[in-house]
């Protein structure tokens, strides 16, 4: 979590960026010498403190904080709101090769991102994050319907020839739901005008606003609900 404002606060009591990593093998996992970065240039940025392991089945919190003083888990880097990537790299007598990264854009505050549940391929959103714990699925029905817009989902990302965009309105509002180039330039408006508060899904077939098929590709999938303005990446591959 890039933005985090009130998820869950640190041993000093602030709220900072977090990353979670989850063990789901029949033994522990040992973390110790191996490192976490947020620019794959520097694959040695933090090292995990010796003795550092997951439990089978487990799951270790990550403040990227910037503020290594306060503990052995605060890394020396903070992750950017506005998107990055963050790797998990191996120890340097292993031949420090990539073991494990992820790519996110922009994100939402107190919104995470992570894999639909506990060793499953697909990735979501969460607006209720769930550090330390297994990861769950919001449901429009039940307590965890979120209190402010979430693009929850696109899947499948990358996808050829259609994919299903999943947002959440809190209240019934006017929504833009667009799909926008690499180069910034709108190629096709998916939904424009009045939506009642609940989840909503919309699937785009990689058309633009002439019904023509697009190239493949980055795109931006942009949602504007109400006041809210949230940007999610998606790749188009032919």
């Amino acid at each position: 979590m890039a933005r985090n404002d009130s998820t869950i606060a640190d041993e000093t009591g602030a709220y900072e960026d977090w990353v979670e990593i989850h063990n789901e093998g029949g033994a522990a996992l040992d973390l110790g010498g191996m490192f976490l970065t947020d620019d794959a240039a520097e694959p040695t940025r933090w090292a995990f403190p010796a003795g550092t392991s997951i439990p089978a089945g487990g799951h270790l919190l990550v403040w990227c904080d910037k503020d290594p003083q306060d503990g052995p888990l605060h890394t020396n880097f903070k992750l950017s709101g506005s998107g990055e990537t963050i790797a998990l790299f191996d120890r340097l007598e292993n031949g420090n090769g990539l073991v494990d990264a992820r790519e996110f854009g922009p994100q939402t505050t107190d919104v995470s991102e992570g894999r639909r549940c506990d060793g499953c391929p697909e990735w979501r959103f969460f607006s209720a994050p769930t550090p330390g714990s297994p990861n769950r699925e919001l449901s429009g029905a039940g307590g965890g319907v979120p209190a402010r817009p979430v693009l929850e989902s696109i899947a499948p990302n990358p996808f050829n020839p259609q994919t299903t965009i999943k947002f959440h309105t809190p209240a019934g509002q006017q929504v833009q739901l667009a799909v926008y180039d690499a180069a910034g330039r709108r190629v096709t408006v998916l939904m424009d005008g009045w939506a009642p508060a609940g989840w909503h899904e919309v699937v785009w077939e990689g058309r633009d606003a002439h019904g023509g098929a697009v190239a493949s590709g980055v795109y931006q999938v942009r949602l504007e609900s109400g006041a809210t303005v949230i940007w999610r990446k998606l790749t188009l591959l032919k």
